[in-house]
């Protein structure tokens, strides 16, 4: 939710996001490698931007940080 939030603010009309490998466990909860690619609406037609980042879940699975 805080990337399509992020994306939104700058024109996004599109958001795909999955896992890129396996989730991890840690002491504080879980780790997972995400990648993401937006679609944007531009006035001479339309650009794709693509991120990966990992992000930290705690122990019910909810974001508590990305990076």
């Amino acid at each position: 939710n805080a990337v399509a939030v992020s994306a939104v603010a700058y024109g996004a009309v599109g958001l795909d996001t999955a896992a890129a490998g396996p989730v991890r466990s840690t002491p504080a909860g879980y780790r997972v490698t995400i990648v993401a690619r937006v679609l944007y609406s531009r006035p001479d037609g339309s650009q794709v931007r693509q991120a990966t980042f990992n992000c930290q879940l705690n122990g019910a699975g909810q974001v508590v940080a990305m990076r």
